[in-house]
């Protein structure tokens, strides 16, 4: 499937509560659990056959977009991280959010999730305008 900028993301029958700890107080993997779900109301900004590109629900600046691939792939440091096609459509996604903020001038900010134990278990990066 070709790379599109995507639509909005659909309406969900129920009331969306975003929970990011689990019962243990562990991060959960919201981004497969509730946003590839569709549980999650968010609003598409990218989405290809290996990624998607969403809209932060909480953002941290007055830009901010989270990618994530459409599997599994618990963090950076992860090998499952190192699919060339995969890491391709990554920053695919990136080169076609930026392009479309018309930030020639100022860019974005590009942060990567490591594995640390506070952060989701899913691999995502954050494109954000910067700070």
């Amino acid at each position: 499937m070709p790379a599109r900028a995507a639509r909005p993301g659909r309406a969900v029958s129920e009331p969306y509560v975003h929970v990011a700890y689990d019962a243990q107080g562990r991060k959960r993997d919201w981004f497969c659990e509730d946003v590839l779900t569709g549980r999650a109301p968010i609003e598409r900004v990218f989405e290809d056959d290996l990624v998607l590109a969403f809209q932060h629900p909480r953002p941290i600046a007055a830009f901010h977009v989270v990618i994530i691939p459409k599997r599994h792939v618990p963090s950076l440091l992860g090998p499952e991280a190192l699919d060339p096609a995969l890491l391709v459509a990554m920053v695919r996604a990136v080169q076609t959010v930026a392009a479309g903020l018309d930030l020639a001038t100022a860019g974005v900010r590009l942060t990567a999730n490591a594995g640390a134990p506070a952060v989701t278990p899913h691999m995502h990066w954050h494109v954000t305008s910067p700070l």
